[in-house]
């Protein structure tokens, strides 16, 4: 056996090994949020009740509940549960000179809907 055919079948030895290690990745990177049980829809249960808006602590420099928090940024969440029954959501008040958004997430965190006040011409946000 000459030492390019050696050569050449351990290069395809070491692509086999690389894309096999390439495709496990790909399918336990996408796995983990899926089999994760400690996500964003159980780290907020001790905010308060299914179904009540509660306001997040404001993000610091030693202590954030989430990732890329803006420490100027004020925000609430509340979870609620789709399968039950629809949900009806409205924004408090009139924001002229400030921004205000709702945006819906699934238990996984994919963002399904986003509102602003800016979408319609008298600042209130109704869905």
């Amino acid at each position: 056996m000459s030492v390019t055919a050696r050569l050449g079948g351990a290069a395809l030895f070491v692509v086999a090994v690389a894309a096999t290690a390439a495709l496990i990745h790909f399918a336990v990177v996408l796995l983990v949020p899926v089999v994760a049980a400690h996500d964003a829809y159980a780290r907020l249960a001790d905010l308060g009740p299914m179904g009540a808006t509660a306001s997040l602590p404001r993000a610091g420099p030693g202590e954030r509940r989430f990732p890329w928090t803006i420490p100027a940024l004020a925000a609430s969440v509340c979870r609620y549960d789709l399968s039950a029954d629809r949900l009806r959501c409205q924004g408090a008040g009139r924001t002229r000179r400030l921004f205000a958004s709702l945006s819906f997430h699934t238990r996984r965190g994919a963002v399904f809907y986003a509102l602003t006040d800016r979408g319609r011409d008298d600042g209130r946000m109704e869905r």
